[in-house]
């Protein structure tokens, strides 16, 4: 009889006819459930998506590829122009450790009397570590930015070769050097892109530190 009525309704065009509460293992139950419409029973076309209630299907009752993409929206508006940037002036020079040249603007001389040379004897061989501080210490170029280097026995330490400050202001330099044992010569010397140091000032006595490592 429930199938007979279901069945009914259905042929009817009939919505609202629901069933509720019948028994899990009754005859009833299995009899709906064996007549159950399913899409094989239901001719093509004749469920169109007028007669298929608003919001009644989700994504999850479709199978991949079954949805149509739908169509592209319009084009944004476009946005606001980026900012301009203004080309930069040219920088400060590089503040990488490069290598001294073996001939410096400055003189051995001029070094010795501004204290930027300092003698020792080594009881032995070994790395030696030096370290040069100065609390005020100045040099100007003619042309492009000075640099200043170790050098030992008038030789220049490679890797010590750094910018050179134009106005007073403390400076340092530090390296481990290997050495043999004896005496030898430890200078900091100057340099200038134009060949001619135009101003060297030394405000403060320049200290040195020599360490022996065995």
């Amino acid at each position: 009889m429930v199938v007979a009525l279901l069945a009914l309704f259905i042929a009817l065009g009939g919505t609202g006819y629901a069933i509720t509460a019948l028994p899990k293992n009754s005859v009833a139950s299995k009899q709906l459930k064996k007549n159950a419409v399913t899409g094989p029973k239901i001719h093509k076309n004749a469920i169109t998506s007028a007669k298929v209630k608003d919001l009644s299907l989700l994504a999850k009752d479709f199978k991949a590829g079954e949805i149509p993409a739908g169509p592209k929206g319009d084009r944004g508006d476009s946005g606001p122009p980026g900012p301009t940037f203004v080309a930069g002036t040219m920088g400060t020079p590089s503040t990488q450790p490069t290598d001294p040249p073996a001939s410096p603007d400055e003189s051995s001389g001029n070094a010795k009397t501004l204290g930027m040379h300092f003698d020792v004897t080594l009881p032995a061989a070994g790395d030696m570590y030096v370290r040069f501080f100065v609390p005020g210490w100045s040099v100007t170029c003619a042309a492009g930015g000075p640099r200043t280097g170790l050098y030992l026995d008038d030789a220049p330490v490679p890797k010590t070769s750094k910018p050179a400050p134009t106005t007073q202001e403390l400076f340092e330099i530090v390296a481990v050097v290997p050495v043999g044992a004896g005496a030898h010569s430890l200078e900091v010397r100057a340099d200038c892109p134009d060949g001619n140091p135009n101003t060297l000032a030394v405000s403060g006595l320049p200290d040195w530190t020599v360490l022996l490592a065995g």
